[in-house]
């Protein structure tokens, strides 16, 4: 019996539930800086307060994935859960047209935002 079946759908639930959020970049000390605080989607797709998560710098894009060893932390405001990322990484993404987040359960993908 094969998996294939069950991977398609498996594959085709998880492009489903894919949910997009824009912002707009900021900058702070030279850096560009993504930030996104308070944010129903956050709970919804697991970066609860506290949650360890790491972050990798793609060529194109940055991937947050929870991960219990990972080094980072979503921090708490007095607002809620916040994810703010601000380093000289940044700096090589083109976020003019504002900030493309693609949240899946577990991960968000951040992107540039495309006309």
């Amino acid at each position: 019996m094969s998996n294939t079946p069950i991977l398609d759908r498996l594959n085709a639930m998880i492009k489903e539930s894919t949910k997009i959020h824009f912002t707009k970049a900021g900058n702070h000390r030279g850096n560009v800086r993504a930030w996104l605080e308070n944010s129903k989607l956050l709970d919804d797709h697991g970066f609860h307060t506290h949650t360890p998560y790491r972050v990798e710098y793609d060529a194109d894009q940055i991937i947050l994935t929870v991960d219990i060893n990972g080094p980072r932390k979503v921090s708490k405001t007095f607002k809620g859960p916040i994810i703010d990322l601000n380093n000289k990484q940044m700096n090589k993404y083109d976020f003019s047209n504002g900030i493309q987040w693609s949240f899946n359960y577990g991960q968000i993908v951040i992107t540039g935002r495309s006309e």
